[in-house]
């Protein structure tokens, strides 16, 4: 830290420890093992802070040796899909996960703590507006910073706001919206179920049939043939 050698100690697995880049940290790895790092900048603690009424943040802190944070465990296995799979996951997936992440490392490390407020629904033009560029842009070009500057908001009250007036966040509204429309196609047109897959956005028909079934509860396949019995 700081060109100085110091002892950090050993870390447990799955354990969340947080070091200052100001500090201009350097390890010295002695053994292989997996790692996720999350990076929480400054500007984003700032913003954070500003937009609820907080005080600053100056930094975040968690003692040496590291702690065993559940929810951090979480969002790191609920990132892993969009690092695994990135033709599957769109950007605003990752983007919610990462707003989250960093509102929560503010909270348990910083001591972030926002005033109460009384969340509102957006507006029937902000809702139009934000709806009409999801539907219309394809998954790797839909991007919250976007949708929120359409409606004049920061990235966390619109997302807050949308699932206020959704009862969905963005990401979970857009795959609900797809597979919606997968229906009509599945039970209208005799296109394959590869083909519909691609024309409503998914990756591939695995992707596909994952998240039919997760909304709907079948398979793509046997809705279909529900529908035509």
């Amino acid at each position: 830290m700081d060109g100085k050698c110091v002892h950090r100690g050993s870390y447990a697995a799955r354990s969340t420890s947080i070091v200052n880049h100001a500090e201009k940290p350097v390890a010295n790895l002695l053994s292989p093992f997996d790692n996720l790092i999350f990076v929480v900048s400054q500007k984003t603690l700032d913003e954070l802070a500003y937009e609820r009424g907080s005080p600053r943040i100056g930094q975040l802190h968690c003692k040496l040796g590291g702690v065993f944070d559940e929810t951090v465990w979480h969002l790191g296995n609920a990132l892993l899909p969009a690092l695994e799979r990135p033709h599957e996951i769109g950007t605003i997936y990752a983007e919610q996960v990462m707003l989250a992440a960093n509102t929560y490392f503010a909270q348990a490390f910083g001591g972030f703590r926002p005033k109460s407020e009384k969340l509102g629904m957006l507006a029937p033009w902000q809702l139009r507006r934000a709806t009409d560029a999801m539907v219309s842009l394809a998954a790797d070009e839909v991007s919250l910073k976007d949708l929120a500057a359409l409606c004049g908001l920061s990235v966390s009250y619109f997302v807050r706001a949308f699932k206020q007036s959704t009862g969905d966040p963005p990401y979970r509204w857009i795959l609900r919206h797809r597979v919606e429309r997968s229906k009509s196609l599945l039970a209208q047109t005799d296109s394959a179920i590869a083909e519909i897959a691609v024309m409503c956005g998914f990756a591939d028909q695995s992707h596909f049939t994952r998240m039919f079934k997760s909304f709907v509860g079948v398979t793509p396949a046997a809705w279909r043939r529900a529908a035509r019995f």
